[in-house]
């Protein structure tokens, strides 16, 4: 809210009285202020400035729907004053009514056209409503009438790294920055820029920045973990998670990516006791429990990992853990199992002749005991069969390698045209971390 001015002729009654609210309102004794700039009221009603400023005195004080009666009331006694249409806007705005926030900016904007801060707040309003080529065009012209308005510079920055123009995000970053370098929030957006750009290691330069000017910032701390990650040096990220949670420990995320980060490391137990961190801060996060599930499954705690798996399906059924769920039951032998589990998969869309491959192994592993009939087996060998050769349909090169070093397909090989291949070396189907089930970890903003 704009500072109140000191209304004309009032009477030295009421004068006292419009003193004394705004003394109390520059010490932050809101109440008491409210108070006086009311007893100003009852004496004179038609002064359009104490509504306005007794209206910004109400919305500092967070009572925002009677701080835009008392600005209707001003412009209805003085609608040629743009500050109260800017006041009203921006009361608008902070409780969400942004339509009515708009079209006071355009009221205001209509009487004071070359105002910088009203273009740009109005950009503030039409960022929200996710209006981002039209934001962008209020912040240009603020910066055009100040081209040393750092906020403006700010504000276009964070509106254009949306738009995914970083290289223009950065340039505007900088800009504010020339202007108010001790901004830490601007360095923290900066880094965020840089960081999408791939320059990982100026961005962890630019958190260092920010948290030069706010240290115990866990967000900076968690960005400057995912930079460092990414330029490679893990155990540096490894103590930025920590840092991140040394400030703020009840952030399920860090925890979580955290446990990645430690699996990465080879360090699996960490790993695991982080994603369970994790998991007691907020347990319905189904990628959390799809990690865990793969953690168990790493460490060779089979069932274990069935138990994540289930759990990550309750709550988002993906592909990656049902193929995954289905891995370990076959690895416990146990096909029936697997084999709804690879079911469930293709239902959700996971990669039909992986699942194919696999189905095979699953009916042939049924054929494994010792009372199983002749034609049980010569089902299963069929079934084992018709799956095989319709992965090695799919893609000979991979498949046929896979099943000339698969021992339960051994049977089966004899009748199917191999077609191996030296420069692609088999692999055995193991726990995945799907990229489509699994993003990346992105940057906080």
């Amino acid at each position: 809210m704009n500072d109140p001015v000191l209304p004309p002729a009032l009477k030295p009654s009421t004068q006292e009285h419009y003193k004394r609210a705004l003394q109390l309102s520059r010490s932050g004794k809101l109440q008491e202020a409210i108070e006086a700039f009311e007893v100003a009221l009852t004496l004179e009603p038609e002064s359009s400035v104490l509504w306005n400023d007794c209206g910004n005195t109400l919305a500092r004080a967070g009572y925002l729907n009677d701080a835009i009666t008392h600005y209707d009331r001003a412009t209805d006694l003085d609608p040629n004053n743009y500050l109260f249409w800017y006041n009203r806007a921006t009361a608008c705005d902070s409780c969400g009514r942004l339509d009515d926030a708009l079209s006071s900016f355009e009221k205001a904007l209509q009487l004071a056209p070359n105002n910088s801060q009203i273009w740009n707040n109005r950009g503030v309003t039409l960022f929200r409503f996710n209006h981002l080529d039209t934001a962008d065009s209020s912040y240009r012209r603020a910066i055009a009438l100040d081209p040393t308005y750092p906020q403006a510079w700010y504000n276009r920055g964070v509106v254009l790294r949306k738009l995914r123009r970083d290289a223009e995000a950065l340039h505007c970053y900088e800009a504010s920055l020339n202007l108010a370098s001790n901004n830490a929030v601007t360095w923290y957006q900066r880094g965020i820029t840089l960081d999408n750009l791939g320059r990982h290691a100026e961005a962890v330069a630019s958190y260092d920045q920010a948290l030069s000017l706010r240290g115990g910032d866990h967000h900076v701390w968690h960005n400057r973990a995912i930079a460092q990650r990414k330029a490679g040096d893990l155990q540096a990220a490894l103590q930025s998670y920590d840092k991140a949670i040394e400030f703020d420990p009840n952030d399920p995320d860090t925890w979580y990516y955290r446990g990645r980060l430690l699996k990465q490391l080879g360090q699996l137990p960490a790993a695991i006791k982080s994603y369970q961190q994790s998991l007691k801060l907020a347990r319905e996060q189904p990628k959390v429990w799809y990690d865990l599930g793969n953690a168990w499954f790493a460490l060779g705690r089979l069932q274990s990992a069935i138990a994540s798996y289930d759990e990550a399906l309750q709550r988002d059924p993906t592909p990656s853990a049902a193929y995954n769920r289905g891995l370990a039951q076959l690895r416990l032998r146990q096909p029936e199992e697997a084999l709804k589990s690879y079911r469930k998969a293709a239902e959700y869309g996971a990669d039909l002749p992986m699942l194919q491959f696999c189905q095979a192994c699953c009916y042939l592993l049924q054929t494994d005991r010792p009372n199983c009939s002749d034609w049980e087996r010569q089902t299963a060998v069929e079934r084992a069969t018709k799956c095989l050769q319709a992965a090695i349909a799919a893609d000979a090169t991979r498949y046929s390698a896979l099943a000339a070093k698969h021992s339960l397909l051994q049977p089966l090989i004899a009748d199917l045209p191999l077609q191996l291949s030296p420069a692609l070396p088999p692999k055995a189907p193991t726990a995945t971390d799907d990229p489509a089930a699994m993003p990346g970890e992105h940057n906080r903003t």
